[in-house]
């Protein structure tokens, strides 16, 4: 009996495992602050070397008096949900627009009032080809206010913008991986990652690295199949409009929900992603387990019972 408590250790063991196993204004989208409301939240254009250009934000006072609209251009590193970190001042990442950018006069709003605001961009004539980016932060200030030592902020709202200056732009993009998660309950819409699920998968996150200089806006078919190769549900990823950037040196993860994830067994979650005029499709392929508590006990008391029997034969064989 010393082999089958060792066997069943180890099936026991490997139940275990499979329990444990079974992980503020975007860059890309926003919504409104209090007090301020901006539209579009992000301005993509394309100004040559020694040439001019502009972004464009509508912006209005959600509040119920007056206020004065100032604004600040801040630089920004991006995180991996398309968010943006601002820098200190004096950091810099060395994409930033600074030295392109004139930031508007102020601006007075009325209540429920709006107003096009123009932010006019410069590109200097020796400036390398590539992508650069910083927010505008536009700040609502009570016009009551306005001359006082001590003012308050009726709020705060951020506009993207993004310069394409042409040139010798290199698109380049990476697949860095695809993983399946859960959403765990109670954890405002966390994502727990793993390989192996006791509960269907209901997410699937795709990394992607922008080794180019440009912005790129991957876009393409992720497939989710059984064991036997049938397509069990799909969708197409970034397929926002606009779709959602990339920026330069900096990875991205676009989160998915999937459903249909209902019979156990494994699952193969494939990716097939094109970016720019879509000439380069990078493709990968990843397994998943979905392996109910049930179907662990039912496979460790088979697998127990043929050991048991195995054992049975043994000691019944006649010896030489």
């Amino acid at each position: 009996m010393t082999v089958f408590r060792r066997v069943a250790s180890a099936v026991l063991s490997a139940v275990a495992f499979v329990t444990m196993t079974v992980a503020p204004v975007g860059a890309q989208s926003g919504g409104p602050a209090s007090g301020l409301r901006i539209s579009p939240t992000r301005s993509e254009v394309t100004v040559g070397q020694g040439e001019a250009g502009e972004a464009k934000f509508n912006i209005k006072n959600v509040t119920g008096g007056t206020i004065v609209v100032k604004s600040r251009l801040n630089d920004f590193d991006p995180q991996e949900d398309g968010s943006p970190k601002p820098l200190k001042d004096g950091e810099t990442n060395g994409a930033s627009i600074k030295s392109f950018i004139t930031l508007p006069a102020d601006v007075t709003l009325e209540a429920d009032k709006d107003t096009d605001i123009i932010v006019p961009i410069s590109v200097p004539s020796g400036q390398a080809p590539g992508a650069y980016y910083g927010v505008v932060l536009f700040q609502g200030l009570p016009a009551n206010q306005s001359n006082t030592g001590q003012v308050s902020l009726t709020g705060s709202v951020g506009g993207i913008i993004l310069v394409n200056v042409p040139g010798n732009i290199k698109e380049s993009m990476q697949l860095v991986s695809i993983r399946a998660g859960r959403v765990t309950p109670g954890s405002n819409n966390e994502v727990r990652l793993s390989n192996v699920f006791a509960q269907p998968f209901d997410r699937v996150q795709i990394r992607v690295k922008n080794t180019g200089n440009s912005f790129l806006k991957p876009y393409g078919k992720v497939t989710v199949a059984d064991w036997r190769g049938r397509e069990v549900t799909s969708y197409e990823m970034n397929d926002t409009d606009p779709r959602a950037n990339v920026l330069p040196s900096s990875q991205r993860v676009f989160t998915n929900t999937v459903s249909d994830i209902k019979t156990p067994g494994r699952y193969i979650i494939s990716a097939g992603l094109a970016y720019g005029d879509g000439g380069d499709v990078l493709t990968q392929k990843v397994t998943v387990w979905y392996l109910p508590i049930w179907t662990v006990v039912v496979a460790v008391l088979l697998l127990a019972g043929i050991v048991f029997g195995i054992l049975r034969l043994l000691k019944k064989a006649p010896r030489k």
